[in-house]
Order: C-alpha cells, then structure tokens, then sequence
C-alpha cells in the first residue's frame, strides 16, 4: 500500500541504475528501530525509495523499489531495482534488463521462491520471479500507466495472488496463478488491493472497485465473500493482518474527522480498537512475532513505529527524519522486522532509498 499523502509513493515509477551516492550500511549490532541501508540512485533529483520487502527466512531477505528520474518526474522513466540481504549485508540484484517502472509488491514462497510485480509505465506489468539464481519475466499483467501494483501472497509454485489498483476493468485488479496460468478475479474479489492470511484457505483482504479502500472480504479456500460487521460500515482501510484464526486486524483511514482507529476480530465478532495516539494515516501492519503487532503511524510532519503487544501494551518510538516505511516484514521464527521506505525531503533535491530494521538483523 502506498504512503499517506507523500508525492514520492504515488510519484515512484522508475531508477536510474547507476547510483550517484555511495550506499551507506550501519553497523551490525544494534537492536531498536533504525536505518540499515541508505542509497540514492542516478542524479541528487531523483526520488529513490524500496516499497516492498519480502524475507524468506532468516539470512535471507529482499528489497524492492524504483525512482522517478527527476523530481516529479512522469511514470515509466527509469528502471527498478532490488538489494538482497544475505545475512551480512545487503548488495544489488540484477533484475531482467529492459523493465522499467518501479517494483511495489512482492512475497517470497521460499528462499528459492520468489515473486515481485514491478509497474511498467506504459499498459501492463511485469510478474518477476527469483528461482534462487536468477530473476526473470514470469507474466503480464494487463493495466495502465496510472496503476499501481499493490500486494502479493505466495504459498506454494502453483498459488500465488497479486493484487492491483484500481480494481476496475481498466485497472491491473486481482489476480490467481495456479503454476501454469494467470487468471484475473472477478465479483467483489476484482477490487482487492492487499490481503493477509492464516492460510491459503484463510485469507483476509481489503479492496474497492473505486477509491477509497472500503470493503473488507475473506477467502475461504474456494469462495470470496464480503464481510459485514456494524463496526466496519462507513469504513476505509489502508492495511490488514492476520494473526490467526478469528484473530484479524485492520487500519482504518479517518472519517468524517475521527483519528485513524483499528478494528479488530475477535471471539467471532467485530470491535473499533482506538489507537493511543492521533495518527492522520497509519500503514502498514506487522506481526511482531509474539502475537503482538506493530504499525507505522504518521502526524504532524512525524513517523512513528507503534506497537502493540498480545496482551494488549502500547509503546511508540519515533523516527527520525519523518521517513514513509511502505512496507514491512517480520522474518519467519524471530521477532526482527524488515522495512522499506524513503526519507521525505521533498524539496525539489530528491530522496533516498531506505532499508530500516528493528531487532537483531537475521
């Protein structure tokens, strides 16, 4: 899911390979939530950022992103990258030559497993695939120059979901591949843009077929079905996790002047989880690996990393320089995340790209 209100998420649609600042790596060794990897890509106008971050296992991780060629820049002008971190340090990835446009979802089956969307600009997208040697072009996906490639799921090599925005006829839209064919969803599944899941038989996601993200729907293995709660009416949901069986979490957007809140399943029923703090936008969602979660809040020109434990304790700790974390992963068996995001100086001098960490880096 892109970033609140920041013209470098809407704007990311191309990099520029040659970087023109040397990539800065932090040391190894610390703990709290911190930047491990800043770099910029082509001229000092260039946006640069990673949207995407997908973490097979421990030692093995990966970063997507793209940057506009100069401040503003149109889509399509540039080319995506990837940086890889192998349980040392990060390094860049070849992608397949001739892709433009910037990689903005992802997730990884396996270490040998991996799949990305990366936006082309012009009337599709790319499915990329890492087969733990090489990546390659492993579909098309039929869109616009204006849409957005907005989450993916991958359980095994013959089932794998993308998702898109807009869901609309003319939008990229929801997708299912079965290890041999792309299929494009239809009914109230065409308008998802990002899901999670317990399950390949349980699966939670939220959608449109129009701006904002307002439904909420559940797989159950065979059918999508839209999912109704008094709580949820009148609602927008910028991301959503689940934590187990009748143990889902959303982000809603405000509403008619009310703080950005969660809601929450539990016990079979819905219930509005008001946050701690005002946030004007909060996204994305991650377990914490102890049945906790955290979430990235944003206000007042400041970032925040909130969480949550499972027993229900808030804490926050703010960022510094206001960055836009657009996506996060928690690495599987650990309680250490992974984020992708950008700093936000929008000053006509471009931004970079950034990797954070919080815990030991695995």
């Amino acid at each position: 899911m892109k970033s609140p209100g920041l013209a470098v998420a809407a704007a990311f649609p191309a990099l520029v390979v040659a970087a023109a600042f040397a990539p800065a790596q932090a040391a190894i060794g610390s703990t709290g939530w911190r930047v491990v990897l800043t770099k910029h890509y082509g001229p000092a106008s260039n946006l640069s950022a990673y949207e995407t971050v997908a973490a097979p296992g421990a030692g093995d991780a990966w970063v997507f992103g793209g940057t506009s060629v100069a401040f503003g820049g149109p889509a399509g002008n540039g080319t995506p990258v990837a940086e890889h971190w192998n349980g040392a340090k990060w390094t860049p990835s070849a992608l397949p030559s001739g892709l433009v446009g910037d990689v903005s979802a992802s997730a990884a089956v396996s270490g040998k497993s991996v799949w990305a969307v990366n936006e082309s600009g012009s009337a599709n997208a790319s499915i990329l695939h890492w087969n733990g040697a090489s990546w390659s072009v492993a579909g098309s996906l039929p869109g616009t120059s204006t849409d957005v490639a907005t989450g993916m799921l991958g359980f095994s090599s013959s089932n794998v979901w993308a998702f898109g925005n807009p869901g609309n006829a003319a939008g990229i839209g929801a997708w299912h591949y079965n290890g041999s064919t792309w299929t494009r969803l239809t009914g109230i599944a065409r308008g998802i843009t990002t899901a999670a899941a317990v399950s390949p038989a349980d699966i939670w996601a939220i959608g449109s077929t129009s701006l904002p993200e307002d439904t909420l729907v559940h797989y159950n293995g065979s059918t999508w079905r839209q999912v109704t709660a008094p709580v949820l009416s009148r609602s927008s949901f910028s991301s959503i996790l689940a934590l187990a069986k009748a143990n889902v979490w959303a982000i809603t957007f405000p509403l008619q002047g009310a703080s950005t809140h969660l809601v929450h399943l539990s016990g079979g029923k819905w219930t509005s989880v008001p946050l701690p703090w005002t946030f004007s936008y909060a996204s994305p969602l991650v377990s914490d690996g102890s049945g906790g979660f955290w979430l990235i809040g944003y206000a007042a020109a400041r970032t925040w990393a909130v969480h949550r434990t499972s027993a229900g304790v808030w804490s926050r700790t703010e960022l510094a320089g206001h960055p836009a974390l657009m996506g996060l992963a928690l690495v599987p068996g650990t309680t250490s995340l992974w984020g992708a995001g950008t700093d936000t100086a929008l000053s006509g001098t471009g931004t970079n790209a950034e990797i954070f960490a919080d815990g030991p880096e695995r």
